[in-house]
């Protein structure tokens, strides 16, 4: 596991670096292309094109990004309700079955790519080829599943609960009083208060 936690750290580094930069880039073309337009009368013929491009690139590379961390929209309304060898049973066929789909539209994506790759198409204003910024979605779709193998394998190796791949569910039969901590008080319950107090 030790080799696949540092394989998983240098995927991190790539996601990181591809998502920050995209939208720094993205941000400055497009606001560029605003200033362009309104002070100088004349816009980037590109800066449309670059931001679509930019804005795919972001879309699913983030779909592995938000997969590590946990961000994907997620139902969990009968998920928190069951004992903790149903949370495991369910994350494993969840994570199982979210990495063959994952993979089946690498597959499919690939072959889409190879497609606009032979056919030679360039972009209009960049003329760039297609096939470049269109290989961030098998890329995207292959790191995300490659996420959900590795909550699959945590899942597998460890006792506790993985839904990402950095932070374990917590076991609420453990201590109770750990969860109630941070609980902020119903409107019908009443604060706590200290006995010295109320003999002031």
């Amino acid at each position: 596991m030790e080799g696949l936690a540092k394989f998983n750290g240098y995927i991190k580094k790539f996601e990181e670096f591809i998502l920050s930069y995209s939208i720094l880039l993205m941000a400055i073309i497009l606001v560029a292309n605003v200033i362009g337009r309104l002070v100088f009368n004349h816009s980037l013929k590109f800066a449309e094109e670059a931001g679509s491009m930019l804005t795919l690139i972001v879309t699913f590379i983030g779909v592995s990004y938000c997969a590590r961390v946990g961000r994907h929209i997620i139902m969990t309304v009968f998920f928190d309700i069951m004992p903790p060898k149903g949370k495991k049973l369910f994350l494993f066929i969840s994570s199982s079955f979210t990495t063959a789909c994952l993979l089946y539209l690498t597959y499919l994506s690939s072959n889409y790519i190879m497609g606009v790759y032979n056919t030679g198409r360039v972009t209009p204003a960049l003329g760039l080829p297609m096939w470049i910024p269109y290989m961030f979605v098998p890329l995207g779709f292959l790191l995300g599943a490659l996420q959900y193998l590795v909550i699959l394998l945590l899942n597998i190796t460890d006792k506790t609960s993985y839904h990402t791949c950095i932070d374990p569910i917590p076991d609420e039969t453990a201590d109770p009083e750990i969860f109630m901590m941070d609980r902020e008080p119903m409107a019908d319950e009443a604060p706590e208060t200290d006995p010295q107090d109320s003999k002031e």
